[in-house]
């Protein structure tokens, strides 16, 4: 594409054409909404997750009480964000504190996980459950798992 943009013997008039002969406009225009929309929010398995919310809700609370986490690195207080979700999640709390911890948000996240200032109660849940950050450092670990009955 740049090639075509700093080609000198395609005058101004024919370069849009040019452009769209190599590169449909549809394709392009796919690509700038994605760059322009967030792309983090709308590509993500977060944003996957998030679509299907209420599915994993009925789910979740069954999972998160039958897996034992440990974990490897206490600082970040995950476990703590872990628990609090667990509790969210099993309707054991109902008010989503604004000081859930967050130490263990990476910086790119964050701007997902906080909206407006505040932290968004199902970003945080869905971070949360997803356990991707943590289980990629292995800094959490599934200890045991309870399945019978289920």
């Amino acid at each position: 594409m740049g090639k075509i943009v700093i080609d000198e013997t395609i005058g101004k008039e024919q370069l849009r054409d040019t452009i769209y002969e190599n590169l449909p406009k549809e394709h392009i225009q796919q690509v700038l909404q994605i760059l322009t929309n967030k792309a983090l929010k709308t590509t993500s398995y977060l944003s996957f997750l998030k679509n299907n919310y209420s599915l994993m809700k009925q789910f979740a609370p069954n999972l998160l009480t039958r897996l034992a986490f440990k974990v490897a690195f206490t600082k970040d207080n995950f476990e703590t964000a872990l628990t609090l979700v667990k509790d969210l999640q099993s309707g054991k709390k109902k008010k989503f504190p604004q000081d859930a911890p967050m130490n263990f948000v990476s910086n790119n996240w964050q701007k997902i996980v906080i909206q407006d200032g505040i932290i968004d109660q199902k970003n945080y849940e869905l971070y949360v459950i997803s356990l991707r950050s943590c289980l990629n450092k292995c800094k959490t670990f599934p200890n045991k798992c309870e399945f019978r009955g289920v």
